[in-house]
């Protein structure tokens, strides 16, 4: 028998095992959530790697700002600084420092916007994954056998119900 005292052979489905060593259920739960949610996890993935890099983008571009508020003087080639001048260079603008901070805010909000579309699509990955596993335990409960069914728990039953699928 499991932890909430479920005989371990009354249910079908492959979940992690209550009650199992952490080392074990890990894996396993990983894969069951990488099978549940396949693509998706690689958009998130993606979303969360475009966030990183528009702020290390905005973080380097914050080095033209500081040196044309004449807060510093950075070296005029090669480096990090070298990339942002050949970037405007490229583009045929001269930085000023409206140009420089409107960039700055531009990207601020496109990683802002990118980082609520990373939240939202996490969001519905769990709760798809919560759904997928609640629905497997529903039908494990549906196929159990009645002389084992019996022999449940109330208290142990409505706890898996309740509250161990949303943890």
């Amino acid at each position: 028998k499991c932890r909430a005292g479920f005989p371990r052979r009354a249910f079908t489905f492959r979940a992690p095992r209550v009650g199992a060593d952490c080392a074990v259920v890990l894996p396993e739960l990983l894969l069951s959530f990488i099978r549940h949610a396949r693509w998706r996890v690689a958009g998130s993935a993606a979303l969360l790697v475009a966030v990183a890099l528009i702020e290390a983008a905005g973080l380097l571009l914050l080095m033209p700002l500081v040196e044309l508020l004449g807060l510093g003087q950075l070296p005029q080639t090669g480096g990090l600084t070298g990339l942002w001048r050949r970037v405007f260079a490229a583009l045929g603008i001269t930085p000023s420092f409206e140009l420089v901070l409107c960039s700055f805010m531009g990207m601020l909000v496109v990683q802002a916007a990118l980082r609520r579309w990373a939240d939202h699509h996490n969001a519905r990955i769990e709760a798809g994954y919560t759904a997928h596993l609640r629905d497997q335990l529903y039908a494990a409960l549906v196929r159990t056998r009645w002389l084992e069914f019996t022999r449940l728990r109330t208290a142990d039953l409505l706890r898996a119900l309740t509250t161990e699928v949303d943890n």
